[in-house]
């Protein structure tokens, strides 16, 4: 979803949660990937063939 360019608001829609929530969880994945922002987390999935 956040390689859709969905917004926190729209991604916790669609999960049926929080957007406090989804930025939480955000915020792990940006710690296991290395990165900084959504940018960065894409890039690297691009490059890993996550997507």
């Amino acid at each position: 979803m956040v390689c859709d360019g969905k917004t926190n608001h729209e991604i916790a829609e669609n999960l049926k949660c929080s957007s406090r929530t989804v930025e939480t969880k955000l915020k792990i994945i940006y710690r296991l990937f290395d990165v900084k922002n959504r940018t960065g987390l894409i890039i690297k999935a691009i490059r890993n063939n996550i997507v």
